[in-house]
């Protein structure tokens, strides 16, 4: 079936299904290689817009396969988050959200070990791939040591970093640490201006 429309108004559209039963159908279904397909022809369009009259519904749910993927950014007003079961059985799912940051950057976390004052930890070559570390951009480096010392200090490289025991001190101890860098290709990238949302479309209900 091929449909096709010159109007403009909200709810115009070349094709036009619905369901009228109260718990299940679906108004337009899609089955093949790409199941429902969707272009915009203009600046400022939409490929797809889904929506839900009930405020109590989602606008949009995915089930299987690998979930959604998207080549390109990904824009929200409200919160990112895992749903994750404290007590599946009882029903209980709880939200842990996303932390947001000023910047786009990358993290990760590891161990490593003070040994007569001194610590030394190489970052993973595949972490050094996706983020860019050098003197305009140095990593920022979180430390928690598990041992008693006479404090220390970091000195940053571009592939890892020093632990040095202040007072030239000879403690041997565990560390645990976070590194924060920027992610590659996105070094200048920060607090971006946005587009406001757009009004909501009203939905046929008929």
């Amino acid at each position: 079936m091929v449909g096709k429309i010159g109007a403009s108004f909200n709810n115009s559209a070349g094709v036009y299904g619905r369901s009228t039963s109260g718990t299940a159908g679906c108004g337009v279904m899609g089955s093949g290689y790409y199941g429902v397909c969707g272009v915009s022809n203009n600046t400022g369009g939409y490929a797809a817009i889904y929506g839900s009259a009930s405020s109590g519904a989602y606008s949009g749910y995915f089930v299987g396969g690998n979930g959604i993927y998207t080549s390109g950014n990904q824009t929200a007003t409200g919160t990112k988050s895992a749903v994750v079961p404290i007590d599946a059985a009882a029903g209980d799912w709880r939200k842990l959200y996303c932390e947001e940051a000023a910047e786009v950057m990358f993290t990760d976390y590891g161990t490593g070990t003070l040994t007569a004052g001194h610590g030394h930890v190489v970052l993973d070559p595949i972490f050094l791939k996706t983020v860019t570390i050098d003197q305009s951009h140095p990593m920022m480096v979180f430390l928690e040591m598990n041992g008693e010392t006479k404090g220390v200090y970091v000195v940053k490289g571009d592939a890892g970093f020093d632990v040095i025991e202040n007072q030239s001190g000879s403690s041997n101890a565990t560390f645990d640490y976070r590194v924060v860098a920027r992610r590659r290709g996105y070094e200048q990238t920060r607090l971006e201006t946005a587009e406001a949302p757009k009004p909501a479309i009203g939905f046929p209900t008929r």
